[in-house]
């Protein structure tokens, strides 16, 4: 999604009364976007059509369904923070399937925080993690063990053993990555 069409998006929403733009403190050029009461009520209503759409609809993956930038948004909010090292650590995730532009993808995780960056930024990589697009996204959804994955072709995981071992405990789910598929 572009940025202005994602702040046309967060605009219409705003006015909706779902959710409500604050400043951040000591940065006057940035903001965050909070659910508002309306937005929170909103939740059942949101998981309901997820657990839906994961058992009616998501059981095959269409390569046009692939987007690597929302699937490593999904990642970076959805990463284990009680599970990750107590260091800076850099995780790159390289896409061999993805256009050029949205191939690699940086973590920099850090005691209490995570940072997702689509280039470079310029800290020695700690851990690397080489996938196809499809694979980490059935991995996502659930569609996937990490032993799978890790035997698909064309993946591949480089750095120490301490953190190669360690990586899937870091790399949350999909909330809906245990709901099976329909069965009639």
């Amino acid at each position: 999604m572009s940025r202005t069409l994602l702040a046309a998006r967060l605009r219409e929403l705003e006015h909706a009364g779902i959710v409500e733009r604050r400043d951040v403190p000591g940065n006057r050029r940035s903001h965050e976007y909070h659910l508002t009461i309306a937005g929170r009520e909103l939740a059942p209503i949101i998981e309901g059509l997820g657990t839906w759409g994961q058992r009616w609809i998501m059981t095959a993956i269409d390569e046009r369904d692939l987007d690597p930038s929302l699937l490593m948004w999904d990642i970076r909010r959805n990463l284990r923070r009680d599970e990750l090292p107590d260091r800076k650590t850099v995780l790159l995730i390289e896409f061999r399937d993805a256009p050029s532009a949205r191939r690699r993808w940086w973590l920099v995780i850090e005691p209490g925080a995570a940072d997702l960056c689509m280039t470079d930024p310029g800290f020695e990589v700690d851990v690397s993690l080489k996938v196809r697009l499809v694979d980490l996204t059935r991995y996502w959804l659930g569609h996937l063990g990490w032993k799978e994955l890790v035997r698909s072709d064309g993946t591949a995981i480089e750095g120490p053993v301490v953190l190669r071992r360690s990586l899937p405990g870091w790399l949350g789910r999909s909330t809906f990555a245990g709901i099976g598929p329909a069965s009639g």
